[in-house]
């Protein structure tokens, strides 16, 4: 949460421009459902909010992502086997809100409903949630590597 209000208070001076859009608030996280429009990434947020001069940020924010995201996960999980819901909350609201630097993906909505059930103390549905959790976070990380890829070749 620092890292992302650092980095928007950072492009914000040195751009003139507003941050990424913050998603919508529901009362409800739980009503959170992956869409099957949502991409890996979003293209729309990469482009209008890390435009090439902010492009640099976004790479680091990617190694940083890239770097504490697999350990995050792993405690994640260990959380939910162990049925701590407060460490299921705050492990998968940190997940959210990180990858909520590439737009709201399925990942960050997964992690937002694996939030919801944290708070709730309500994690009968966690491991399934989890499993879509791993899934969507292989391909977000893939994607991820696609875009260092790009950006490194031009």
């Amino acid at each position: 949460v620092q890292l992302q209000q650092a980095l928007r208070r950072c492009a914000t001076q040195k751009s003139g421009t507003t941050a990424p859009p913050t998603p919508s608030r529901r009362n409800s996280p739980k009503e959170v459902q992956p869409t099957k429009r949502s991409n890996i990434l979003n293209q729309e947020i990469l482009e209008e909010y890390w435009s090439s001069h902010n492009f640099n940020i976004l790479v680091d924010v990617i190694d940083i992502f890239k770097e504490e995201a697999p350990d995050q996960l792993e405690d994640l999980r260990l959380a939910i086997e162990s049925g701590d819901t407060e460490k299921v909350y705050f492990i998968s609201h940190q997940l959210k809100s990180s990858s909520l630097n590439f737009g709201r993906t399925q990942f960050s909505e997964l992690c937002e409903k694996l939030e919801y059930m944290g708070k709730s103390n309500d994690l009968d549905s966690a491991p399934a949630t989890f499993s879509k959790i791993e899934k969507r976070f292989l391909q977000l990380m893939e994607a991820l590597d696609d875009l260092q890829a790009k950006h490194n070749s031009e």
